[in-house]
């Protein structure tokens, strides 16, 4: 029965990734340690089902009906990269007897990382597990991240069944730290690269303390300057996504209808139209790139004037005057800014990217949504630590048409058009200066939303 309970949590936690058989880093991958190319990341995953303990790293998963469970994995991405989340696949453990205990590793290169461990889309399942966010450090060979602990609970399927389906899956929101066991691990398993450094991943995206950045002023503003280059509409996605259309809604009444001779036929005319769809699609979207060209330039031109990096910092610096947070900005000496020793902490915050998206990537609607995606991090020079690490993603369109990354923290705006813009209003006169406006009105909602997140915010 334990064993089964076991199965079955194993594939709503870790069915792609961390339900394997252990196995430990080859002789190339230690040896990618031994150069600092790599962080052995030591961590601890335990989990319960009804109350009862299960080993989450050591079995294989289990073929489960899929329209009642839907497996989940462990999301990884390097925050620094500005990467995709990624489905973790490369899972280790120092031994088989320290994975029976939950102990596993991961082996990465330095950096800022994002970690969640998400559950599937399990039917009428309350889902409660956070991201987490955690650090490997340049210079470091083994490091411990805490453990984490995810309990789940099943429900019956139904008031006259005894089949029971998963019911709801949550852990703590702060990692435990078990340094000294982690120690052991190390002594057994990693001694060659010595004791593992602690360095336990802190909540993703959670507001500091009331007041805590001003407990931290003076504060130096770090705004890197670096040219932003405009991102496109997916053109070429869109067209091609509607010359198959017609091959989608054969397949869609194909499938609905009864078998018989013209459920077939719907399948054979949907291949053969599949072909020239794309053919059809791909020649849209070389159109559409060639049309769109022009006006990117001039937009490009636009923002390049406007120096949306320089308008994050000034408005930083504003937003920090009116709470009355004493802010400096730091450079080099030749720019008179001030010296990081002259601060207690420093607010860092630069713009990874900024799209005019299609507001409806499905439709023939040319709508355009502007993106822009800003990272902001507050390192306190005392500690040695960074105290916030978050990546906002505002868009004037609808939010659940983004196609964002899980840490992805979202911000709207109340000044810009919910619904985007027409693409005349960018690409016709006047469009770079409706670029500008609807830029800046971008950044003073990243604003706001970063130094509310930052402690000032009314209670």
């Amino acid at each position: 029965m334990k064993r089964n309970l076991t199965l079955i949590l194993c594939f709503v936690v870790l069915s792609v990734t961390g339900c394997s058989i252990v196995r430990q880093p080859s002789a190339e991958e230690y040896e990618s340690v031994r150069q600092n190319k790599k962080a052995i990341v030591l961590f601890r995953l335990t989990g319960s089902l009804d109350g009862k303990e299960v080993h989450l790293l050591l079995e294989k998963t289990p073929w489960i009906d899929s329209s009642n469970i839907v497996g989940s994995t462990v999301l990884l991405a390097n925050l620094d990269s500005n990467e995709p989340v990624k489905r973790f696949s490369t899972y280790y453990s120092p031994s088989l007897v320290a994975a029976e205990s939950g102990w596993g590793a991961f082996l990465l290169e330095p950096g800022t990382y994002y970690l969640s461990i998400r559950s599937g889309r399990l039917r009428d399942t309350e889902v409660h597990v956070p991201g987490f966010r955690f650090t490997v450090p340049a210079d470091a060979r083994l490091i411990y991240i805490g453990s984490l602990h995810l309990a789940c609970s099943t429900k019956e399927l139904a008031s006259w069944s005894k089949v029971r389906i998963m019911g709801s899956c949550s852990s703590e929101a702060t990692a435990a730290n078990e340094i000294e066991a982690a120690n052991l691990i190390g002594q057994d398993s990693l001694r060659e690269f010595g004791p593992p450094s602690s360095a336990i991943m802190q909540p993703y995206g959670s507001p500091l303390a009331p007041g805590t950045i001003s407990g931290l002023a003076p504060v130096g503003l770090l705004a890197p300057t670096s040219k932003i280059d405009l991102g496109s509409p997916e053109w070429m996605k869109r067209a091609i996504r509607i010359g198959l259309l017609p091959s989608a809604g054969l397949f869609f009444l194909a499938g609905g209808g009864a078998p018989g001779p013209g459920a077939g036929g719907a399948v054979a005319l949907a291949i053969l139209w599949a072909p020239v769809g794309a053919t059809l699609g791909y020649l849209g979207g070389k159109w559409s790139e060639s049309s769109w060209e022009p006006c990117q330039k001039a937009l490009q031109e636009s923002l390049s004037k406007f120096d949306p990096t320089a308008a994050l910092a000034v408005k930083l610096k504003g937003a920090l005057d009116n709470w009355s947070v004493a802010a400096l900005e730091i450079g080099t000496q030749a720019d008179g800014g001030a010296e990081a020793s002259d601060v207690q902490s420093i607010l860092s915050a630069y713009i990874q990217r900024i799209v005019a998206r299609l507001c409806r990537p499905s439709s023939l609607s040319t709508t355009l949504c502007l993106e822009v995606v800003t990272r902001a991090r507050l390192f306190d020079t005392a500690t040695q630590t960074y105290l916030y690490d978050g990546v906002f993603i505002y868009s004037d369109g609808e939010l659940s048409m983004l196609e964002s990354q899980p840490y992805e923290l979202s911000v709207t705006s109340s000044t810009t058009p919910a619904s985007g813009r027409d693409l005349e209003a960018y690409c016709g006169e006047g469009g770079g200066e409706i670029l500008q406006s609807d830029l800046s009105n971008a950044l003073n909602a990243t604003v706001n939303r970063a130094v509310q997140d930052l402690g000032l915010r009314l209670e």
